[in-house]
């Protein structure tokens, strides 16, 4: 960040910077603890590497029935606390899912308001949560979804709190000023059957 623009700013830039950086961060590491395969990366709660519990049927298309085989697949033990998790793109796959009469599985009552103001989805009685970080039910031999208690499936360790470098000195001869951001973080699954495992197919 140059000099020049850290001076004339109207505003705190540098708390700018900082927060910008951290959201980078944080969103990184939620990719990587959905879909990371380890070694550098920690492992991912939907990685390739996992057995999906329910694939679903050449051409990815969604249905009520392959719904219910996920909803089937989790562990009676772990329903309560459990919850959806997949992509804006499959939630919108879902709600186009039709009974055999013609109408939409998802209907207003479950598409109520939070408390925050934010769409309280559900499906099959759980909550869903949109994350970005899972892929779309289309995808040729992805890991699309899973439902099940993330408290008890995953474990998050974060080793260090994030933290912001400003560095004034090795730059300086060229009137710039170094942000460097980090936080060390790992994630695993500690128990595999707090959740169903929702595949695509590969063809």
């Amino acid at each position: 960040m140059s000099f020049e623009l850290l001076q004339d700013a109207a505003f705190d830039i540098g708390g700018l910077i900082a927060r910008k950086m951290g959201e980078r961060i944080a969103r990184k590491q939620a990719t990587d603890w959905v879909n990371g395969a380890g070694t550098t990366l920690p492992f991912g709660v939907a990685r390739t590497a996992l057995t999906a519990d329910s694939t679903l049927a050449a051409g990815n298309a969604l249905t009520y029935a392959q719904l219910l085989a996920i909803e089937t697949a989790l562990d009676p033990a772990y329903e309560d606390g459990a919850k959806w998790y997949m992509n804006k793109a499959s939630w919108q796959n879902v709600r186009g899912v039709v009974d055999s009469t013609g109408r939409p599985i998802i209907n207003g009552q479950d598409m109520g308001i939070g408390l925050d103001g934010r769409p309280a989805r559900s499906l099959l009685s759980y909550p869903v949560v949109l994350d970005q970080s899972f892929t779309t039910n289309t995808v040729l031999s992805g890991r699309w979804a899973v439902l099940g208690n993330m408290r008890e499936a995953y474990v998050i360790r974060r080793v260090t709190d994030f933290a912001v470098i400003v560095n004034p000195y090795t730059s300086a001869s060229s009137g710039q000023v170094e942000f460097t951001a980090w936080q060390r973080a790992d994630g695993n699954v500690q128990n595999r059957k707090a959740y169903s495992l929702a595949g695509s197919n590969a063809a």
